[in-house]
């Protein structure tokens, strides 16, 4: 079986983006995916979950830009449900950002954020 080069190229090209983005090191150019601690809650749900920890009712909470609630929903341990994937949490104390990272989303398990 001969394989033409052009498709090689391509093959090779796909499978080092693959690896390069398993180990982390295109996170220069994709940014850095910040982990938080997990625990699975439902594996069968099509949603994650974010739970807050120290949070306040002054603090002010976004994710991927948009503005989700104060921290007054979530001081009483609810969870913030998301869809699975990455996303941006900004959580704010006036006009100051207090944490603001990617944070990978799982489909069924909660992520902790948990403010200094």
């Amino acid at each position: 079986m001969h394989i033409q080069p052009g498709r090689l190229l391509i093959f090779i090209i796909i499978v080092g983006c693959i690896a390069l983005s398993a180990c982390g090191l295109l996170a220069p150019v994709l940014g850095p995916v910040y982990q938080t601690s997990t625990s699975n809650v439902d594996q069968g749900k099509d949603q994650g979950f974010i739970r807050f920890v120290n949070l306040t009712g002054d603090n002010l909470i976004y994710v991927d830009g948009n503005a989700v609630g104060s921290g007054e929903k979530f001081v009483s341990d609810s969870l913030l449900a998301l869809s699975p994937g990455t996303h941006t949490v900004e959580i704010r104390k006036g006009s100051a950002s207090v944490y603001n990272r990617k944070v990978f989303i799982g489909t069924g398990s909660t992520k902790s954020i948990e403010l200094p």
